[in-house]
């Protein structure tokens, strides 16, 4: 990633790599199973295909995770402000990859005045990426 890009959104409190996170998630996924709540399935997308593009049981646990932060929180509000997700997807970039083809990073801004500012690069110009 790009070094000020970096920055920014570590002074946003994103979680990086390494940090305690999987393993909060999967108390919440044990904890949902003890209490008897139906979880959600992940699915493939509309082409088929071994991704498991559609991530409703992902989505619930974060969700339910996250929501259980903010009410420790108290009255400071959300515990986490934003959220990032690293998305390994598709097929090797060239034989033996580590990486694929549709790998992806997305950034939830849960509270939007954690929006620092944004820049659009030169040159760049939306409407031309358009599909006609």
């Amino acid at each position: 990633m790009f070094p000020v890009v970096e920055k920014i959104l570590d002074s946003l409190g994103i979680g990086w790599p390494g940090s305690p996170g999987p393993d909060a998630l999967w108390v919440r996924v044990r904890t949902m199973r003890e209490v008897g709540r139906p979880l959600s399935e992940n699915k493939p997308g509309q082409g088929g295909g071994d991704d498991l593009l559609v991530r409703f049981l992902d989505c619930a646990v974060l969700n339910l995770g996250l929501s259980a932060l903010d009410e420790a929180a108290g009255e400071d509000g959300l515990y986490f402000h934003t959220v990032r997700g690293v998305f390994v997807e598709g097929p090797e970039a060239y034989p033996g990859a580590a990486i694929r083809t549709k790998t992806h990073v997305q950034i939830c801004v849960r509270d939007h005045s954690s929006i620092l500012g944004f820049f659009k690069p030169v040159g760049y110009n939306r409407a031309e990426e358009q599909a006609p």
